[in-house]
Protein backbone atom coordinates (compact mmCIF):
# COMPACT_ATOMS: atom_id res chain seq x y z
CA UNK A 1 0.00 0.00 0.00
CA UNK A 2 1.20 3.65 -1.15
CA UNK A 3 0.18 6.61 -0.27
CA UNK A 4 -0.45 8.91 -3.70
CA UNK A 5 -0.61 12.59 -3.41
CA UNK A 6 -3.79 14.07 -6.00
CA UNK A 7 -3.49 18.09 -6.56
CA UNK A 8 -6.65 20.15 -6.85
CA UNK A 9 -6.98 21.94 -10.03
CA UNK A 10 -10.43 22.99 -10.38
CA UNK A 11 -9.90 21.85 -14.12
CA UNK A 12 -13.43 20.64 -15.43
CA UNK A 13 -15.72 21.48 -13.13
CA UNK A 14 -15.84 25.25 -11.03
CA UNK A 15 -16.15 24.56 -7.05
CA UNK A 16 -17.31 20.99 -7.44
CA UNK A 17 -15.15 18.38 -5.25
CA UNK A 18 -16.29 15.03 -6.98
CA UNK A 19 -15.10 15.20 -11.00
CA UNK A 20 -11.72 13.35 -11.30
CA UNK A 21 -10.99 15.82 -13.92
CA UNK A 22 -10.61 18.53 -10.70
CA UNK A 23 -7.50 16.29 -9.43
CA UNK A 24 -4.31 16.23 -11.36
CA UNK A 25 -4.59 12.58 -10.10
CA UNK A 26 -7.95 11.97 -9.65
CA UNK A 27 -10.34 12.20 -6.83
CA UNK A 28 -8.69 11.36 -3.16
CA UNK A 29 -10.80 8.33 -2.70
CA UNK A 30 -8.91 4.99 -1.63
CA UNK A 31 -11.61 2.77 -2.60
CA UNK A 32 -11.34 3.35 -6.00
CA UNK A 33 -7.98 1.61 -6.10
CA UNK A 34 -8.06 -2.04 -6.05
CA UNK A 35 -4.34 -2.38 -4.87
CA UNK A 36 -5.15 -0.73 -1.86
CA UNK A 37 -3.28 2.37 -2.76
CA UNK A 38 -3.87 5.32 -0.51
CA UNK A 39 -4.38 9.58 -1.18
CA UNK A 40 -3.95 12.92 0.22
CA UNK A 41 -5.57 15.68 -1.51
CA UNK A 42 -4.13 18.65 -1.81
CA UNK A 43 -5.64 21.68 -2.31
CA UNK A 44 -2.59 24.57 -2.80
CA UNK A 45 -3.92 27.50 -4.36
CA UNK A 46 -2.94 26.32 -8.08
CA UNK A 47 -6.36 25.71 -8.92
CA UNK A 48 -7.50 29.04 -8.16
CA UNK A 49 -8.93 30.43 -5.29
CA UNK A 50 -12.59 29.35 -5.92
CA UNK A 51 -15.10 28.61 -3.13
CA UNK A 52 -15.41 24.58 -3.42
CA UNK A 53 -19.34 24.54 -2.76
CA UNK A 54 -20.32 21.46 -4.50
CA UNK A 55 -19.91 17.47 -4.52
CA UNK A 56 -19.40 17.94 -0.41
CA UNK A 57 -21.38 14.75 1.17
CA UNK A 58 -18.83 12.96 -1.11
CA UNK A 59 -18.38 9.49 0.61
CA UNK A 60 -14.78 9.23 -0.49
CA UNK A 61 -12.42 7.65 1.58
CA UNK A 62 -8.63 9.26 2.01
CA UNK A 63 -5.92 9.03 4.04
CA UNK A 64 -5.90 12.91 4.64
CA UNK A 65 -6.79 16.53 3.14
CA UNK A 66 -4.09 19.09 3.33
CA UNK A 67 -5.07 22.84 2.59
CA UNK A 68 -2.15 24.85 2.76
CA UNK A 69 -1.02 27.79 -0.02
CA UNK A 70 2.08 27.57 -2.39
CA UNK A 71 3.80 30.54 -2.62
CA UNK A 72 1.96 33.52 -4.03
CA UNK A 73 -1.46 31.99 -3.22
CA UNK A 74 -3.67 32.30 -0.10
CA UNK A 75 -5.00 28.73 -1.16
CA UNK A 76 -8.91 27.98 -1.52
CA UNK A 77 -10.96 30.46 -0.33
CA UNK A 78 -13.95 28.59 1.51
CA UNK A 79 -15.04 24.73 1.88
CA UNK A 80 -18.67 23.74 1.84
CA UNK A 81 -21.19 25.99 4.00
CA UNK A 82 -22.85 26.50 7.48
CA UNK A 83 -25.16 22.97 7.09
CA UNK A 84 -23.40 21.71 4.34
CA UNK A 85 -19.64 20.96 5.09
CA UNK A 86 -17.18 18.53 3.46
CA UNK A 87 -18.17 15.29 4.11
CA UNK A 88 -15.17 12.61 4.07
CA UNK A 89 -15.69 8.63 4.96
CA UNK A 90 -13.27 6.79 7.16
CA UNK A 91 -12.98 3.37 6.95
CA UNK A 92 -11.27 0.55 5.33
CA UNK A 93 -13.56 -0.51 3.06
CA UNK A 94 -11.69 -3.90 2.36
CA UNK A 95 -8.11 -1.93 2.74
CA UNK A 96 -5.69 -2.29 5.27
CA UNK A 97 -5.41 -1.14 8.22
CA UNK A 98 -8.81 -2.56 9.58
CA UNK A 99 -11.79 -0.04 9.86
CA UNK A 100 -11.11 0.25 13.74
CA UNK A 101 -7.43 1.46 12.78
CA UNK A 102 -8.54 4.01 10.01
CA UNK A 103 -7.40 7.42 10.27
CA UNK A 104 -7.44 10.73 8.27
CA UNK A 105 -5.27 13.88 8.98
CA UNK A 106 -6.54 16.59 8.12
CA UNK A 107 -4.42 20.20 7.51
CA UNK A 108 -5.63 23.36 7.48
CA UNK A 109 -3.89 25.93 6.08
CA UNK A 110 -3.66 29.48 4.32
CA UNK A 111 -6.52 31.91 4.23
CA UNK A 112 -10.44 30.67 4.18
CA UNK A 113 -13.47 29.34 5.90
CA UNK A 114 -13.49 25.43 6.46
CA UNK A 115 -16.12 23.50 7.00
CA UNK A 116 -15.47 19.71 7.63
CA UNK A 117 -17.65 16.96 9.10
CA UNK A 118 -15.82 13.05 8.95
CA UNK A 119 -18.04 10.43 8.80
CA UNK A 120 -17.74 6.33 8.92
CA UNK A 121 -15.71 4.23 11.48
CA UNK A 122 -12.17 5.70 12.00
CA UNK A 123 -10.92 8.89 13.74
CA UNK A 124 -9.78 11.86 12.76
CA UNK A 125 -6.55 14.14 14.03
CA UNK A 126 -7.27 18.04 12.62
CA UNK A 127 -4.09 20.28 12.81
CA UNK A 128 -5.21 23.95 11.95
CA UNK A 129 -2.80 26.48 11.28
CA UNK A 130 -4.09 29.52 10.07
CA UNK A 131 -2.41 32.27 10.73
CA UNK A 132 -3.24 34.44 8.26
CA UNK A 133 -5.68 36.14 9.21
CA UNK A 134 -9.74 35.75 11.37
CA UNK A 135 -10.98 33.18 9.13
CA UNK A 136 -12.49 30.01 10.62
CA UNK A 137 -12.26 26.56 10.86
CA UNK A 138 -15.53 24.47 11.54
CA UNK A 139 -15.80 20.84 12.92
CA UNK A 140 -18.32 18.83 13.66
CA UNK A 141 -19.27 14.76 12.94
CA UNK A 142 -18.69 11.95 15.62
CA UNK A 143 -15.17 10.89 14.44
CA UNK A 144 -13.25 13.72 15.61
CA UNK A 145 -10.31 12.93 17.11
CA UNK A 146 -7.14 15.24 18.00
CA UNK A 147 -7.33 18.75 17.21
CA UNK A 148 -4.18 21.01 16.93
CA UNK A 149 -4.67 24.72 17.39
CA UNK A 150 -1.47 26.01 15.72
CA UNK A 151 -2.98 29.65 14.96
CA UNK A 152 -6.28 31.13 13.36
CA UNK A 153 -10.60 30.36 14.31
CA UNK A 154 -11.87 27.05 15.17
CA UNK A 155 -15.35 26.10 16.23
CA UNK A 156 -15.35 22.85 17.33
CA UNK A 157 -19.40 21.80 17.09
CA UNK A 158 -19.05 17.83 18.13
CA UNK A 159 -17.43 16.23 20.83
CA UNK A 160 -13.66 14.82 20.18
CA UNK A 161 -13.15 11.36 20.96
CA UNK A 162 -9.62 12.28 22.15
CA UNK A 163 -7.65 15.68 23.57
CA UNK A 164 -7.32 19.51 22.03
CA UNK A 165 -4.53 21.29 22.27
CA UNK A 166 -4.08 24.91 21.48
CA UNK A 167 -0.63 25.70 20.32
CA UNK A 168 -0.07 28.96 19.31
CA UNK A 169 -0.68 33.15 20.29
CA UNK A 170 -3.18 33.72 17.53
CA UNK A 171 -4.86 30.28 17.89
CA UNK A 172 -8.77 31.04 19.08
CA UNK A 173 -10.90 28.22 20.04
CA UNK A 174 -14.43 27.94 20.58
CA UNK A 175 -16.44 23.88 21.89
CA UNK A 176 -19.64 24.93 21.13
CA UNK A 177 -21.29 22.01 22.18
CA UNK A 178 -24.18 23.19 24.83
CA UNK A 179 -25.28 20.29 26.96
CA UNK A 180 -22.61 18.28 26.24
CA UNK A 181 -19.78 16.97 28.52
CA UNK A 182 -16.15 16.76 26.96
CA UNK A 183 -14.44 13.59 29.19
CA UNK A 184 -10.88 14.18 26.96
CA UNK A 185 -8.22 16.38 27.99
CA UNK A 186 -7.40 19.91 27.29
CA UNK A 187 -3.88 21.03 26.80
CA UNK A 188 -3.23 24.91 27.09
CA UNK A 189 0.03 26.46 25.95
CA UNK A 190 -1.02 29.70 24.78
CA UNK A 191 -3.95 31.34 22.74
CA UNK A 192 -7.38 31.75 23.19
CA UNK A 193 -9.88 28.94 24.15
CA UNK A 194 -14.32 28.97 25.27
CA UNK A 195 -15.12 26.23 26.60
CA UNK A 196 -18.90 26.31 26.19
CA UNK A 197 -19.42 22.48 27.15
CA UNK A 198 -18.82 20.89 30.63
CA UNK A 199 -14.98 19.82 31.46
CA UNK A 200 -15.08 16.19 33.65
CA UNK A 201 -11.53 15.23 33.00
CA UNK A 202 -8.11 17.37 33.50
CA UNK A 203 -7.17 20.93 31.93
CA UNK A 204 -4.10 21.73 31.98
CA UNK A 205 -3.10 25.26 31.38
CA UNK A 206 0.51 26.98 30.96
CA UNK A 207 -0.23 30.10 29.20
CA UNK A 208 -3.04 32.16 26.88
CA UNK A 209 -6.58 32.35 28.17
CA UNK A 210 -9.41 29.60 28.63
CA UNK A 211 -12.91 30.73 29.70
CA UNK A 212 -15.29 28.34 31.21
CA UNK A 213 -18.82 29.02 30.84
CA UNK A 214 -20.38 25.66 32.13
CA UNK A 215 -20.12 24.18 35.66
CA UNK A 216 -17.26 21.56 36.33
CA UNK A 217 -19.46 18.38 36.84
CA UNK A 218 -17.11 16.91 38.89
CA UNK A 219 -14.05 14.91 38.76
CA UNK A 220 -12.41 17.63 37.21
CA UNK A 221 -8.72 18.25 37.27
CA UNK A 222 -7.41 22.41 36.92
CA UNK A 223 -3.44 22.36 36.79
CA UNK A 224 -2.84 26.22 36.54
CA UNK A 225 0.80 26.48 35.46
CA UNK A 226 0.56 30.11 33.90
CA UNK A 227 -1.66 31.77 31.93
CA UNK A 228 -5.35 32.93 32.96
CA UNK A 229 -8.68 30.75 33.14
CA UNK A 230 -11.34 32.53 33.63
CA UNK A 231 -14.47 30.27 35.86
CA UNK A 232 -18.37 31.72 34.80
CA UNK A 233 -20.62 28.79 34.83
CA UNK A 234 -24.06 29.68 33.66
CA UNK A 235 -25.39 27.01 36.34
CA UNK A 236 -24.97 25.64 40.16
CA UNK A 237 -22.01 22.93 39.67
CA UNK A 238 -22.83 19.37 40.94
CA UNK A 239 -19.51 18.60 41.51
CA UNK A 240 -15.64 19.20 43.30
CA UNK A 241 -12.63 20.07 41.49
CA UNK A 242 -9.35 19.25 42.19
CA UNK A 243 -7.14 22.71 41.76
CA UNK A 244 -2.98 23.06 41.42
CA UNK A 245 -2.12 26.66 40.65
CA UNK A 246 1.85 26.53 40.13
CA UNK A 247 1.46 29.64 38.95
CA UNK A 248 -1.10 32.38 36.25
CA UNK A 249 -4.57 33.69 37.45
CA UNK A 250 -7.85 31.86 38.48
CA UNK A 251 -10.59 34.94 37.69
CA UNK A 252 -13.89 33.75 39.98
CA UNK A 253 -14.83 37.62 40.03
CA UNK A 254 -18.12 36.54 37.46
CA UNK A 255 -18.97 33.28 40.09
CA UNK A 256 -22.19 33.71 41.31
CA UNK A 257 -22.54 29.85 42.42
CA UNK A 258 -20.55 27.33 45.41
CA UNK A 259 -17.81 25.94 43.82
CA UNK A 260 -16.75 22.62 46.10
CA UNK A 261 -13.23 22.70 45.35
CA UNK A 262 -10.83 20.49 46.99
CA UNK A 263 -7.69 19.41 47.04
CA UNK A 264 -6.30 22.73 46.60
CA UNK A 265 -2.72 24.20 46.46
CA UNK A 266 -2.16 27.27 45.58
CA UNK A 267 2.16 28.42 44.74
CA UNK A 268 3.80 31.33 45.92
CA UNK A 269 3.33 32.95 41.82
CA UNK A 270 -0.15 32.21 41.58
CA UNK A 271 -3.48 34.68 42.23
CA UNK A 272 -6.80 34.28 42.60
CA UNK A 273 -9.14 37.30 41.68
CA UNK A 274 -12.86 37.34 43.21
CA UNK A 275 -12.45 36.68 46.99
CA UNK A 276 -10.41 34.18 48.92
CA UNK A 277 -11.01 30.98 47.58
CA UNK A 278 -10.49 29.23 51.07
CA UNK A 279 -13.39 31.15 52.33
CA UNK A 280 -16.44 29.16 53.52
CA UNK A 281 -18.53 30.23 50.96
CA UNK A 282 -16.56 28.74 48.14
CA UNK A 283 -16.95 25.33 50.27
CA UNK A 284 -13.18 23.87 50.49
CA UNK A 285 -13.58 20.18 50.97
CA UNK A 286 -10.34 18.94 51.85
CA UNK A 287 -6.69 19.74 52.43
CA UNK A 288 -5.57 23.06 50.97
CA UNK A 289 -2.13 24.20 50.83
CA UNK A 290 -1.87 27.73 50.05
CA UNK A 291 2.15 28.99 49.69
CA UNK A 292 1.72 32.39 49.04
CA UNK A 293 0.78 32.92 52.67
CA UNK A 294 3.46 33.68 54.98
CA UNK A 295 4.09 31.11 58.04
CA UNK A 296 5.12 32.20 61.17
Amino acid sequence: MAAKITRWTNGTATGNFGPAGNWDNGVPDNSRDASANTYVGVFDGNGNNDPVTAGLNTGVECSGLIFRPSYGTEGVDMLGSTGDPLIIEIDSSGHTPTASDWSLNVLFGGRGNYYFKPRGTGKTDVIVRTPLGPDTVVLSGSFLNKIFSDGGRVRVESLPNSHIYSLHPQAVMVMQIPGSVFTQRLYMEIGNVVMNCQLNTLAVVSGGMVTFNKAFPGNTALEIRGGGVIYNPDSAPVGDVNLTMLGGILDLTQLRFEQLWGPIVIGPDAEVLGGDILAEHFMVSTVAIDLRKVEP
